[in-house]
C-alpha cells in the first residue's frame, strides 16, 4: 500500500503490478514487425483522392483525416487504453514521405540480417515493392527539396554523410503537443474555435489553415468513435467478466474523449493517448 510519506514509491514494483509485468514481458519477447497500414493508406489516398490544386495545408489535412478514419481500431491484449500506432503487437511504422525507402534494398533480408531484425510478411514486401515505394520515389521530402532548390549544396553534404542526420528529414522530437487543451477543453472546443475563425476569415491562406485544423480534428474524432465501437464489439465477445467490464468502460471513454473534456483522470489519459496515436500517423517520434 502506498502512503503519502512514501515518496520513494518503493512498493510500486512489477511484483505488485502484474498487468504491467505481463505487458512488459510481451513487449520484450516480441520481435518487431513491419506494419504497412500507414503507408498503404497514405498511398491509396494520394492516388485516388488527393487534389493537387488544394493548398499544402488542406492536402495534408485531408490525407490525415482519411488515414485516421480508416485506421484499424485495436487494443493491446490486457491493456487499459484503446488505440495503437500500428496493427502489430510490436510494429515498425514506415513513413514513405520521409526516409521509408531507406529500407527498400533490405526488404527481403531484414528478418535475417545481423542487426535490428524486423519481421515482414510476403504481402507487405509486395505492397512496398510494387505499390508504395515506387509511388513516392519523386515525392519524398528529400526529392522535393532537390527539385525545388536545384539540388542544393547543403543536401549534397548531408547525403555525402550517408544521411546520418536523419532528424532533418524526419522532424524527430520537434513537435511538442499542447495536451493541456485536450484535457481542459476537449478537441470539440478546439474545433468550435477554429470553425469560428474560419467563418470570419477573409484571407484564403488563413482560411485554409483553419479548415485544415477542423479536418484533422474530425479525423481524430472519427478514430475515437471507431475505437468505441470496436471496444463494445470486443466486450460483447469477451468471456472473462472482468475483461468484459474493462472493455465496456474503455468503449464508453472513447465515445466521450477526446471530443469532450474528460470526466476522470482515466479518461484524460485515454484522451491524450488517442491524440498521441494520431500524431504518430503524421510524423515519427513526436517527443
Amino acid at each position: 500500500m502506498v502512503t503519502l510519506d512514501d515518496i520513494s514509491l518503493k512498493n510500486i514494483t512489477l511484483d505488485t503490478l502484474p498487468r504491467l509485468e505481463t505487458l512488459r514481458h510481451v513487449h520484450f519477447a516480441t520481435r518487431p514487425e513491419v506494419c504497412v497500414e500507414l503507408p498503404y493508406r497514405m498511398t491509396r489516398y494520394m492516388r485516388e483522392q488527393d487534389s493537387p490544386t488544394d493548398s499544402p495545408e488542406l492536402r495534408a489535412a485531408k490525407r490525415m483525416k482519411y488515414v485516421l478514419e480508416n485506421k484499424v481500431a485495436n487494443i493491446q491484449d490486457g491493456c487499459l487504453f484503446a488505440g495503437k500506432t500500428t496493427t502489430k503487437t510490436k510494429g515498425v511504422v514506415i513513413y514513405p514521405q520521409f526516409m521509408g525507402q531507406a529500407m527498400w534494398p533490405e526488404l527481403e533480408t531484414m528478418s535475417t540480417r545481423g542487426k535490428n531484425q524486423y519481421d515482414i510478411s510476403k504481402e507487405s514486401i509486395d505492397l512496398l515493392n510494387l505499390e508504395i515505394f515506387p509511388f513516392w520515389m519523386d515525392g519524398t521530402i528529400q526529392e522535393v527539396c532537390r527539385r525545388d532548390n536545384n539540388n542544393p549544396l547543403c543536401q549534397k553534404m548531408v547525403e555525402r554523410l550517408v544521411f546520418y542526420l536523419a532528424t532533418k528529414a524526419h522532424v524527430i522530437s520537434h513537435t511538442v503537443p499542447d495536451y493541456e487543451i485536450v484535457v481542459e477543453e476537449g478537441l470539440g472546443g478546439v474545433r468550435e474555435a477554429a470553425a469560428g475563425k474560419q467563418a470570419s476569415e477573409s484571407d484564403p491562406a488563413r482560411k485554409d489553415f483553419y479548415t485544415a485544423v477542423i479536418t484533422v480534428i474530425d479525423g481524430v474524432l472519427a478514430y475515437a468513435q471507431n475505437l468505441s465501437v470496436e471496444m463494445a464489439r470486443a466486450a460483447a465477445c469477451e468471456s472473462d467478466p472482468k475483461r468484459r467490464k474493462e472493455l465496456e468502460v474503455i468503449s464508453d471513454m472513447c465515445g466521450h474523449v477526446p471530443e469532450h473534456k474528460p470526466r476522470t483522470f482515466y479518461e484524460a489519459l485515454q484522451a491524450v493517448w488517442i491524440c498521441q496515436v494520431g500524431l504518430h500517423q503524421e510524423n515519427n517520434n513526436i517527443a
